[in-house]
């Protein structure tokens, strides 16, 4: 009678000495004990890569085998006054150790490209994350020629797309050909980069007529 008493009046206190409140987790008495039943000892539910663990490798390739300047920078927080982290080059990797969209920059001394941002997450783990297709895209990236032949401007600019502009109309600029037309215009043409100049072959429609002509435009040293 009095071991069965006894008994009775210990098993209550173990569980409070060996355990603590069962529904929370105390390292030293939770760990390994079996009567913590619904405590959250830390399991391995959580699989994902905590705050200093993420790793990946963001890609930057340059369309039509082109070389020049890679800038890849976060958004958020945004990295101010980056300096290209690769130069004269096709192709360029970034190691990232945060998960977030990125900003991808390239630009060469005869061409240029719209930025373009890739999302980084946590799927991407251990991965290369390359971002080339997308430079692809019409007026993405074009042959950028600027100066004057004959009396006729050109430049090259980038808004939502790569533009060049030969006189006052303007096009889109995928690669090295270039089309735009509306009600008021047709622009289309060509842009062949040759040793020390560009070609530029345009075709244009107005309202007063036709013009077709070739122009021959410095690099610019």
């Amino acid at each position: 009678m009095t071991r069965t008493l006894l008994a009775i009046i210990l098993l209550p206190l173990a569980f409070v000495v060996g355990c603590g409140d069962p529904t929370e987790c105390e390292s030293e008495d939770c760990t390994g004990n079996t009567d913590c039943v619904g405590a959250d000892c830390g399991d391995d539910d959580d699989t994902g890569p905590g705050p200093d663990e993420f790793s990946a490798t963001l890609r930057s390739v340059a369309p039509y085998g082109w070389v020049g300047d890679h800038r890849i920078e976060m958004i958020e927080p945004e990295e101010e006054d980056l300096p290209p982290i690769c130069t004269d080059t096709n192709e360029c990797d970034r190691e990232l150790t945060s998960v977030g969209n990125y900003r991808v920059n390239l630009q060469g001394d005869t061409w240029d490209c719209v930025p373009q941002v890739q999302l980084v997450d946590v799927n991407d783990l251990d991965l290369t994350v390359a971002v080339s297709d997308a430079w692809l895209g019409e007026g993405a990236c074009g042959l950028a020629p600027e100066g004057e032949d004959g009396g006729w401007e050109v430049y090259t600019d980038v808004a939502d797309q790569v533009w060049i502009h030969i006189d006052n109309d303007g096009a889109v600029v995928t690669g090295d050909t270039f089309f735009y037309e509306d009600d008021e215009y047709l622009l289309e043409g060509t842009i062949t980069l040759l040793e020390e100049s560009f070609q530029v072959y345009f075709h244009r429609v107005v309202e007063t007529g036709e013009t077709e002509r070739t122009l021959n435009i410095p690099l610019e040293d």
